[in-house]
């Protein structure tokens, strides 16, 4: 009888001991998943941020192209008053990018402040103060910088798939 019981309450404290080691690995493995889950839906909202700002640009510069090319000395004044130009540049001023940026793909937050920063100076064309060259110049870099942070984000997507 006591080998009975011995040999009983082994193989209790070894199905105890499989299956506490079971519901470890199973929260371990759904741990990891949750995690990686989190992560793809931050890098989702980087690039909803990276979107936002760039149809901010494209509102910016067609606001440009359209009321600066047509607009004298004196009305450029006025230009910023304009409900439109007013939406655009509250919008600019918000950096709702700063959190996902920060907590799911920190090596892309310069980019993104170099971003906010050639839109700003997209506005100086408004006041006639920048040439042509450099405005197409600073078109072609928020594209570069675009292709940069979209190439950041799918390599971190292909290291969590």
């Amino acid at each position: 009888m006591p080998i009975e019981f011995a040999s009983a309450a082994l193989g209790g404290a070894i199905g105890l001991i499989g299956g506490l080691g079971g519901i470890a690995l199973g929260h371990r493995l759904t741990e990891r998943r949750d995690i990686r889950s989190r992560c793809i839906a931050g890098l989702n909202d980087v690039v909803r941020e990276l979107e936002k700002r760039r149809r901010l640009s494209l509102d910016i510069a067609q606001h440009v192209n359209t009321y600066a090319a047509e607009a004298t000395g004196d009305e450029r004044k006025s230009i910023f008053d304009q409900p439109g130009w007013k939406d655009a540049t509250l919008s600019l001023q918000e950096r709702t990018w700063v959190f996902p940026c920060i907590a799911y793909l920190p090596s892309v937050k310069p980019d993104f402040e170099r971003l906010d920063h050639l839109i700003f100076l997209l506005l100086e064309k408004a006041e006639g103060n920048v040439d042509e060259a450099k405005y197409n110049a600073q078109i072609t870099e928020m594209h570069s910088i675009v292709g940069k942070i979209l190439t950041a984000v799918q390599e971190r997507l292909a290291e969590l798939v």
